[in-house]
């Protein structure tokens, strides 16, 4: 029995590392392509018996073979389901930025590419930039670090506290969410907050990263800010709107269609399993 489960949107950081890699297998395509071509003979020969999709997204990677369909979500709505995850120590969380390691993400290190931005350009422009929303706003700073961050060792870092493996519950208690496009902001689409996405000039210079930055803005409704070219006067309190419209169709898309179980993803797969083995 072979269970696939449908993907996630795309990061911007995993896009440019597949970007690069496309780089490097063109220039050794000899010892890059056969490796490729197993890897397809394997998937066509483990075709799954079972395909969990999320958002409808999921969908269009259906795998060949005619699996069952199992319609769930992704694994970061069972957080909300659960809810049994413990409040951080820090209340009054009214800004969260959302970390990308930018800069020192491991996956440029293990592959050898040169990261998108510098961190002595990077760090002291979105530092300036959450300093002014939270001047505007009258709100407090927090950083949601990256999971695989390690700013304890870095000469260049935010200048506001930075919290690890929190990220769910800052989202929960934020008032307002800042990021550049990660997936985690569907934590903050599922709880209808307001959102602002940011850009720089570095990243602005890699198309694939301004790409994906500025589609995910438009999928929420919103205009990527470059924060390189932010003017003093500019009205922060307009970008604190939430577009349901667009955040529902998110969800639609990308995390959970209408009218699936309100449960735990292995516990939909479970009972579909159940359901064909022993009471078809």
């Amino acid at each position: 029995l072979k269970l696939k489960l449908g993907s996630l949107p795309v990061k911007q950081s995993d896009s440019s590392i597949f970007f690069n890699m496309v780089q490097k297998a063109l220039k050794n395509p000899v010892g890059f392509f056969p490796k490729v071509v197993n890897k397809i003979r394997q998937f066509r020969e483990d075709a799954p018996d079972y395909f969990v999709v999320g958002g409808k997204s999921s969908l269009l990677n259906n795998s060949k073979g005619n699996p069952f369909i199992i319609k769930a979500h992704n694994f970061d709505y069972d957080f909300l389901i659960t809810e049994n995850t413990p409040e951080i120590d820090q209340k009054d969380v009214e800004i969260v930025f959302l970390d990308g390691d930018e800069a020192f993400h491991s996956d440029y290190v293990h592959s050898g590419i040169k990261p998108y931005v510098t961190a002595e350009c990077y760090y002291p422009a979105i530092n300036d930039c959450l300093s002014q929303i939270g001047e505007a706003l009258n709100y407090d700073i927090k950083i949601a670090a990256h999971p695989r961050s390690d700013y304890d060792k870095k000469s260049f870092k935010y200048s506001f506290p930075i919290l690890k493996d929190q990220t769910f519950e800052l989202i929960k208690q934020a008032s307002l969410v800042v990021a550049h496009g990660s997936t985690a902001l569907q934590w903050a689409v599922l709880m209808k907050k307001p959102i602002i996405i940011l850009i720089t000039d570095e990243m602005e210079k890699n198309s694939v990263v301004k790409s994906d930055i500025n589609f995910m803005a438009s999928e929420l409704g919103k205009h990527a800010i470059n924060v390189n070219k932010i003017p003093e006067d500019f009205d922060w309190e307009q970008q604190m709107y939430v577009n349901e419209m667009k955040y529902q169709n998110y969800v639609e898309t990308y995390v959970k269609q209408s009218g699936t179980p309100e449960k735990q993803v292995w516990d939909i797969v479970i009972d579909r399993m159940e359901t064909d083995f022993f009471y078809a």
